[in-house]
């Protein structure tokens, strides 16, 4: 073999091995952990995006109060025609020209003005800590999808398993049977039972195909283009108490009870900034401009001061003040109710995931019991000892279990993450103790 041969064999051997390379790198990349789908979903749920847009949006109004301290400058001009009329007639018609710039700078309205500004920052506080529970309420229900999938897909293994468990007892009776060794209602009670399976497995399929329409959803879309596959997480179940510390904790982390408590400031100063509208309004003024019928123009200026004060409004500000002091109210009472609903729903998510850590171990125990009960319901049929219907009966008892199981481990985890929602703790480094 010559030297370009070998250079050759070298580059095609040196591509095959890149691109092995990158399609196994691609491979790893459509494997997608809980943490990178949490990321997705905080990139690009549109709830977020709507949160975000009124965090902003809050934002701006507070450089609309604070407008209020700062001079207000105005330019205008104008161009009139105009007709003086004395007596029976037409006394003078001319145009009339006129323009001015003037300034009028705040000086004291009695805390409206401070009020305004106070009420726009406790509402930036507000959509602030909306923002955070609508982060946290994402990856909840992020966190509750992909543990769905994973659920949905060991179910389906499950019935599969069960499916090629029920082939092959399929097949031993109808050897029996063509041997003479068993009667015709066995392969007839196999072949009904295969079906039956058979149905469960194709409605677990449909199932884990709802569960990633579900996952995607939240999302905003597919995660990635093309397939992909989610990792799978491990069970490490331990038990929860409830103690008056983790209530505690639910109180001072959950950020809707800090959106009302900033709710409520907001609306104690927005009352405030009410009630100073009773008193007056001092401010300076100034302009400075030009006006005459005809050009050249005449300048002019003007200084002063202006007080406005309102001394009757026809009880409209005290209407004013009633309704703002009845949604400050309106608002503690509503934060009553949510301190009762954190209190409860922590309760309840405990009770949740201590009932799946039972249901586990007892499950656990029950698969083992029905895995040695099915090794004994095979080698009696076998031998010809047991029935079809005794290795029926076991068969489903082992794929019950397993479901079983399945299903409480994955309640376990949404359980968990019930829990943390409720307590206020953000993924992923909230770790229960």
């Amino acid at each position: 073999m010559n030297r370009n041969w070998r250079v050759k064999i070298i580059v095609i051997l040196t591509f095959i091995m890149s691109v092995g390379y990158h399609l196994t790198s691609f491979a790893q990349e459509l494997t997608l952990t809980l943490d990178q789908v949490v990321g997705i979903a905080l990139e690009r749920n549109p709830l977020i995006a709507i949160s975000r847009q009124s965090k902003a949006a809050a934002k701006a109004r507070i450089l609309q109060a604070r407008s209020g301290y700062l001079p207000q400058v105005t330019a205008t001009a104008d161009i009139n025609r105009q007709r003086i009329h004395s007596g029976g007639g037409i006394h003078n018609e001319s145009n009339y020209y006129k323009t001015d710039v003037g300034v009028n700078q705040y000086i004291y309205d009695f805390g409206k003005t401070r009020e305004r500004l106070e009420s726009s920052r406790y509402a930036l506080d507000t959509s602030d800590r909306n923002l955070d529970q609508t982060v946290a309420d994402v990856i909840l229900t992020t966190q509750i999808n992909y543990y769905e999938i994973l659920k949905k897909k060991y179910m389906v293994q499950v019935n599969q398993e069960s499916l090629d468990m029920q082939k092959k007892h399929l097949e031993e009776a109808k050897a029996f049977y063509s041997a003479g060794l068993r009667p015709k209602i066995d392969v007839t009670r196999g072949e009904v039972q295969f079906a039956n399976t058979h149905l469960e497995l194709i409605k677990a399929s449909y199932a884990l195909s709802v569960a990633r329409a579900d996952l995607e959803n939240n999302l905003g879309g597919p995660p990635v283009k093309g397939q992909y596959f989610l990792a799978d997480v491990p069970v490490e179940a331990k038990k929860v108490v409830l103690t008056d510390a983790l209530l505690q904790s639910a109180m001072e982390n959950r950020p809707a009870i800090a959106a009302l408590k900033a709710q409520i400031q907001a609306a104690e100063s927005n009352v405030k900034a009410i009630r100073a509208q009773k008193w007056p309004t001092v401010s300076a003024n100034a302009s400075y401009g030009w006006n005459n019928t005809e050009l050249p123009l005449e300048d002019e200026w003007r200084a002063g001061v202006h007080l406005d004060w309102p001394l009757f409004t026809g009880y409209r500000t005290k209407g004013e003040v009633s309704e703002a002091q009845a949604d400050a109210e309106l608002i503690k009472y509503e934060l009553k109710r949510l301190e009762l609903d954190v209190v409860r729903e922590t309760t309840q998510a405990i009770s949740t995931v201590n009932e799946a850590l039972e249901a586990i171990k007892t499950t656990e125990l029950a698969i083992r019991q029905s895995e040695e009960n099915m090794e004994l319901a095979q080698g009696r049929y076998k031998v010809g000892v047991g029935s079809a219907i005794e290795y029926n009966d076991a068969q489903l008892n082992l794929t019950q279990t397993r479901n079983n199981l399945v299903q409480a481990q994955f309640s376990y985890l949404q359980a968990h993450a019930n829990l943390e929602h409720a307590i206020g703790r953000l993924f992923p480094n909230s770790k229960i103790q």
